[in-house]
């Protein structure tokens, strides 16, 4: 089952595969496959092939540095916090006077797995963890909440300290076994947990404008160095993505991993070639797949394609695409047909709180399958939310499962 992720914008770190490629491994392959250590899964990258700003993006009005990743996570981890049910006060007569603040009444146990999954994840600093140890506790994380034991043990806890301890201590202890961090300050590694959690609660339950401010403060210069990127590498693609019959190097790269894909699946037994695209990923996909790879009269064909944070409905409906064309629109009352020849299954996600991600619902005929994907999360922090939660793999790992269930590869 060879996977392959093709990125999208405002990415330039050559690590940025690593936790997404922790996360296909030990989440998603094992769903659909008896030998997960040993499926390929390769990153199509484009954007060392996009030239930096001229004059070092100067035209952009300076603005304060945001702190990034970390307030990104801050708003992920108030997002779920506010999906804990208000427990009421203890009501008894023997009682100093004193009673618990809600923060001590909240209780952990009645997140759902996915969320509390999210929650852990996203509660861990990053002072001292980088991306592919941080995708190792997302993925320890998983597999703890969903254990039944510790399950029992947090329904049992007699406060919410008392649960963050039996997590904290289940989930490092499953880290310590999978990896090599317990050689890199991984014993560690949790600190902080508490801190943060206990932070979150007094935003959300105690102080929920404060969640606000914070958001709406940290959030605009983040926005406005990705808008900026954003525009850039769009505009690098669309003006030198070659035609059909000559395809440009973006496009190609893509097609490149695509066919060694198809190369791994016949050497594998036929296993399905699996695609994830992120954000402008997905239009590059799109081009690939309607356009590049049927002029080229190639046969390999990809099984099932995972479009995250995509804008492929919004640039058909401009006419953006090779394959797009006047004729389907919703003044002649026709959609717009899938080329199937490379392509079998399209599940395109897209989260509401991201207004750069879109639907195809309406656009294109039949066949897709289209579902919203809830984060809770502002713009700059939703669009790239869904590579960062170990819920989105499992459920990820969910529709590949079913969908092979039904007949498919």
């Amino acid at each position: 089952m060879p996977i392959v992720f093709m990125h999208g914008v405002n990415t330039r770190d050559p690590k940025h595969f690593q936790p997404v490629h922790e996360y296909l491994r030990r989440i998603v392959a094992p769903t659909i496959t008896q030998d997960p250590d040993n499926v390929s899964i390769r990153a199509a990258d484009w954007f060392q092939l996009c030239d930096p700003p001229k004059w070092g993006g100067i035209s952009r009005p300076a603005t304060l540095l945001g702190q990034g990743a970390e307030i990104e996570r801050d708003e992920l981890v108030d997002a779920i916090v506010a999906k804990i049910p208000s427990a009421p006060a203890p009501s008894s007569g023997f009682t100093s006077g004193q009673t618990s603040s809600p923060i001590q009444r909240a209780r952990l146990d009645q997140l759902s797995d996915d969320d509390l999954a999210d929650l852990i994840t996203a509660s861990v600093s990053s002072e001292n963890v980088g991306g592919l140890q941080r995708a190792r506790i997302g993925i320890a994380a998983d597999r703890v909440v969903h254990s039944p034991a510790i399950r029992t043990q947090l329904s049992a806890a007699s406060d919410l300290q008392a649960q963050l301890k039996i997590l904290s201590d289940a989930v490092q202890a499953d880290v310590e076994q999978q990896s090599a961090l317990v050689g890199q300050g991984a014993l560690d590694f949790l600190r902080g947990m508490r801190d943060r959690l206990t932070e979150s609660l007094s935003r959300v339950i105690d102080s929920p404008g404060a969640a606000l401010s914070l958001s709406a403060g940290e959030v605009r210069p983040k926005l406005n160095d990705f808008v900026t990127r954003f525009l850039g590498d769009v505009l690098f693609y669309m003006t030198r993505r070659g035609t059909a019959a000559v395809p440009g190097p973006i496009p190609r790269v893509l097609m490149d991993e695509l066919v060694r894909a198809q190369a791994n699946k016949e050497a594998r037994g036929g296993e399905p070639i699996v695609l994830l695209t992120h954000s402008m990923g997905g239009q590059i996909a799109y081009d690939v797949l309607t356009s590049f790879l049927p002029a080229s009269q190639s046969h390999t064909k990809v099984d099932f394609w995972c479009a995250t944070a995509s804008q492929v409905g919004f640039f058909e409906e401009l006419n953006m695409f090779l394959a797009s064309s006047s004729s389907f629109s919703k003044a002649t009352g026709k959609p717009t047909p899938v080329v199937r020849t490379n392509l079998d299954h399209w599940w395109n996600v897209w989260d509401r709180n991201d207004i750069i991600s879109f639907t195809t619902k309406g656009i294109f005929a039949s066949g897709i399958d289209d579902e919203d994907y809830w984060s809770g999360m502002s713009l700059a922090a939703a669009h790239g939310g869904y590579l960062e939660r170990p819920s989105f793999y499992r459920r990820f790992a969910g529709k590949l499962k079913a969908v092979r269930s039904r007949g498919g590869h």
